[in-house]
C-alpha cells in the first residue's frame, strides 16, 4: 500500500490502491471541475492523480493554485475554445503574469464561491480533467466557468 501523504511529481500509482484510496475517501475529488485554490509551483503546488490514457496508468500530476480544471464532458464538448484559452503566446510576458496572478487573492479572480476547489494540503483526484493555466484563467474565468457547467 503506498504512502498516500508522502508522494511527489512523477510517482506511478496503481490501480488497487487508487480504488483503496478512492474507496476510503483519501483523495479530495476535482473531477467536477473549477478554480484551484492551492499552492503555486514554487511553494509545493497541488499534487494531483491524474491517468494517462496512452500508458494506460495513474501517476502524480503538480498543477498550482488559481489555475482552473474543466471537467471531462466540458472539454470535450468545448476542447477547440479551451485550448484557445489556454495557449500562451510569449512565455516571458506570460512568467512576469504568472507571478502576479499567484499573488492574487483568489476572491479577487473567482466571486462564485460554488466553483472554488480548495485544495490546500490535500492529494486531489483529477484523472480526465484539463488544466488552464492560471493567466489564462484569470483574464477568462467568467467564461471557463460557463463552459465547465
Amino acid at each position: 500500500m503506498i504512502n498516500f501523504s508522502k508522494v511527489k511529481k512523477g510517482d506511478i500509482i496503481n490501480k488497487f490502491d487508487v480504488d483503496f484510496g478512492l474507496k476510503n475517501s483519501l483523495f479530495f475529488d476535482i473531477t467536477r471541475g473549477g478554480l484551484l485554490n492551492g499552492s503555486s509551483h514554487e511553494n509545493g503546488g497541488i499534487k494531483a492523480i491524474v491517468f494517462n490514457e496512452e500508458l494506460e496508468m495513474y501517476y502524480i500530476a503538480e498543477f498550482e493554485g488559481k489555475e482552473f480544471a474543466v471537467n471531462y464532458d466540458s472539454y470535450n464538448n468545448n476542447s477547440s475554445k479551451i485550448n484557445s484559452i489556454n495557449q500562451i503566446i510569449n512565455l516571458m510576458l506570460f512568467d512576469s503574469e504568472r507571478k502576479e496572478v499567484i499573488k492574487t487573492d483568489i476572491n479577487k479572480i473567482c466571486t462564485d464561491e460554488t466553483v472554488i476547489l480548495n485544495c490546500y494540503n490535500k492529494l486531489c483526484y483529477a484523472p480526465y480533467t484539463f488544466i488552464v493555466n492560471c493567466v489564462s484563467t484569470k483574464n477568462y474565468i467568467n467564461k471557463l466557468i460557463s463552459i465547465n457547467k
